[in-house]
């Protein structure tokens, strides 16, 4: 092979490394981008029904929500609504009380000695066996 078609065959050897690069770093990064589209949908679906319980360092700023829709309407997109972070705070709130004010189901206790007593009467507890025997 002559000087030119060497270097006509190493230039097309490195635009074709190149574009497959280019192909697999695309293929990667419509990968992550889906991932997080179906993050979010998740995400935003828990939120709407109200299943998210969200800790006030998470909440968005006003600022930040504002300054989203302005974006997506300027971009023509749709502007979805979901409740805000204080009604989820609110909700969450409401739902942990709710939880606090249910009565704590009955165990029965232990013996002093730590071993678990037998049966309700007084006649059938044996767990001071040890002292007696």
């Amino acid at each position: 092979m002559s000087g030119s078609q060497d270097a006509l065959a190493k230039l097309r050897a490195t635009v074709s490394t190149a574009v497959s690069r280019g192909q697999q770093a695309a293929a990667k990064a419509r990968e992550h981008g889906e991932r997080f589209r179906s993050d979010n949908r998740a995400l935003a679906e828990k939120v709407d029904r109200r299943a998210a319980t969200p800790k006030r360092d998470e909440l968005t700023s006003q600022e930040l929500l504002a300054q989203t829709a302005a974006f997506r309407e300027g971009a023509g997109l749709s502007v979805p609504t979901h409740p805000s972070g204080e009604e989820l705070l609110a909700d969450a709130q409401k739902v942990e009380e709710a939880d606090r004010a249910k009565p704590v189901p009955f165990r029965k206790a232990h013996s002093p000695a730590g071993l678990t007593t037998y049966g309700d009467d007084e006649d059938d507890d044996f767990s001071q066996e040890r002292i007696l025997g």
